[in-house]
């Protein structure tokens, strides 16, 4: 989601909820503290009620510690039964992320009318994606995302969902 373009005093709820209805992809990056959190629980709940009815839309988590799934409660329930990826700073995970992110963004043409906004996002380099996945810039990893992996940015509207 984009903190930038929100306008004070709009309900964040109402704005987290609809940058997941819209979002192609949504990826949660998952730690304790996350899973902890009762407002990042509802944000998962809504992404799988949306996911059950919008077969197209991807949820792309990242287990960002040395945890396991059961560990995280119910948020470790609901992701468990999608691909993951294990963060192991060791074995290259930037690549893991962006490959998978690649391997599942497929161009999908959507009718303009469905979709309330269109964001267009600069183009960054792969280069810029790593360090900010490195340093969590989130909204780097959105701009990112929107734009690559065989995404063209007219098709694409929006934001991706990420949280720490």
């Amino acid at each position: 989601m984009d903190e930038k373009s929100m306008l004070t005093g709009h309900n964040l709820t109402n704005e987290i909820a609809e940058a997941i209805r819209y979002s192609r992809m949504i990826i949660c990056c998952l730690t304790v503290k996350y899973s902890k959190s009762e407002m990042c629980q509802r944000e998962i709940n809504f992404a799988s009620d949306c996911k059950r009815n919008q077969k197209d839309k991807i949820i792309l988590p990242i287990l960002f510690e040395k945890v396991h799934l059961n560990d995280l409660g119910g948020v470790g329930f609901l992701v468990s039964n999608l691909l993951y990826i294990k963060y192991e700073r060791n074995l290259n995970w930037e690549e893991t992320i962006i490959e998978q992110i690649r391997k599942q963004m497929k161009p999908i043409k959507y009718p303009k009318e469905k979709f309330k906004t269109s964001r267009i996002y600069k183009k960054i380099s792969e280069c810029e994606f790593r360090e900010a996945v490195q340093n969590g810039d989130m909204n780097i990893v959105s701009e990112y995302v929107h734009n690559d992996g065989n995404v063209n940015a007219e098709d694409t509207y929006g934001t991706i969902s990420l949280h720490d």
